[in-house]
């Protein structure tokens, strides 16, 4: 019963520890980010995807595009990594969207560009056509249909007014005309800093957990120039510059060495001494420890993983005792080394359930700060049950031994 009590102990830790870890690795992409094109011409959006070192197996996603800038023509996947298709790839130009989602069997798919689909638009009118990706994922190929998508970058495509020829008319003959009086010379206003168009977002990090990497990527249409995001919370504000591509793109990465908290983001581009107006203001949430976070801390410190391992080897000294306890029928020498592994066993446990109880109290005081969740409030309560009945079980087995 005690050696029960124990590995349950034990699976439940290496159970949540198992959950707290973080798997996102995998990025879709639209090639090219940026494009321009003139009314009525076709314009070529390849759908990619980067697994960035991991075997995937599966992807699906919905994209998005303007129904007043552009309509697709036709989406072409022969040349596809996938050949299992669970929906084809499809489109519908009244909702301003495309689907598909794919497979591939074993051994799966790793690469950097591995193309889905190819979707053909033919654009419509002037304008700035922003197609992205919405409801998406990649699944690893590791049994579980992991989603790893950690990243989408999509495309923009700025659509030109097609050239007007001017038509030719005779010019009349020339009349003699006073010349006009002059203007006062007027103060030349200061170059704007505004001059330049907007950046767009077209992938944003919102939230990352310690130890992690926030990104965030988009597009301009002045390559060679500096994309500069800011970053602020509070007193907190931060500036970080990153090139603007020949393609048009940029992008830009912070690691979690922040304070912890909500941080609102702008990007403008500088270009030849103007700025331009902000992007649109997105926000990134920098993560505080999370709750198993806390826990593989407490137990990966020396001084715990030394008491768990001196519970584990008094557990199995303790089965190999009641072994011979039985082979040779309660024989007092066996019942002396019995009753000598029980008291160890109950000295290395309260000291192990001191520094559990301590790290339940850390969680509870956490508590007093934010809402924990169902499953933290559960963890806590088993936990807290279970050392008790181990306690209670070695305690019999003591006062068994005894007599």
């Amino acid at each position: 019963m005690v050696i029960h009590k124990i590995l349950v102990s034990v699976f439940l830790l290496t159970t949540f520890f198992a959950l707290g870890e973080s798997a996102d690795a995998a990025v879709l992409r639209m090639r090219p980010s940026q494009a321009e094109v003139t009314v009525g011409n076709i314009v070529s959006v390849q759908v990619t995807v980067d697994t960035l070192g991991k075997v995937i197996n599966n992807t699906e996603s919905v994209i998005q595009f303007p129904t007043d800038l552009l309509e697709v023509v036709s989406i072409d996947n022969s040349s596809s990594i996938f050949s299992l298709w669970v929906e084809n790839p499809n489109f519908s130009n009244a909702a301003g969207q495309a689907s598909f989602n794919g497979g591939v069997p074993n051994p799966g798919f790793q690469g950097s560009s591995g193309n889905i689909a190819s979707i053909v638009f033919r654009t419509k009118k002037a304008g700035t056509a922003s197609v992205i990706f919405l409801n998406s994922a990649i699944r690893e190929n590791d049994g579980l249909g992991t989603d790893i998508l950690s990243g989408k970058i999509g495309s923009e495509i700025t659509i030109r007014s097609s050239p007007v020829q001017p038509a030719t008319t005779p010019k009349p003959p020339a009349e003699e005309k006073e010349p006009a009086p002059k203007p006062p010379a007027e103060e030349k206003e200061p170059a704007t800093t505004t001059a330049l168009r907007a950046p767009v977002i077209t992938d944003v990090t919102a939230e990352v957990a310690l130890g992690g990497v926030a990104h965030v990527a988009g597009s301009s249409i002045y390559h060679g120039a500096t994309a500069r995001l800011t970053l602020v919370s509070g007193e907190t504000n931060i500036t970080l510059d990153s090139p603007v591509g020949e393609n048009g793109a940029f992008s830009i990465s912070q690691p979690h060495t922040l304070q912890p908290g909500r941080y609102t983001g702008t990007i403008v581009i500088v270009k030849d001494g103007l700025e331009s107006a902000p992007s649109e203001a997105f926000t990134i949430r920098f993560a505080d420890m999370t709750f198993m976070q806390k826990l593989w801390e407490f137990f990966t410190r020396a001084e715990v993983t030394l008491l768990l391992s001196v519970l584990i080897a008094f557990a199995l000294g303790l089965v190999t005792a009641r072994y011979l306890f039985a082979a040779r029928r309660r024989s007092r020498s066996v019942h002396d080394v019995l009753h000598h592994v029980d008291v160890e066993v109950h000295r290395a446990f309260l000291a192990l359930r001191g520094e559990i109880n301590a790290a339940i109290e850390d969680m509870r005081e956490e508590s007093t700060k934010r809402t924990l969740t169902q499953s933290e409030t559960k963890f806590i309560r088993k936990m807290t049950t279970t050392i008790k009945e181990t306690e209670s079980v070695i305690d019999k087995d003591i006062q068994g031994a005894d007599k």
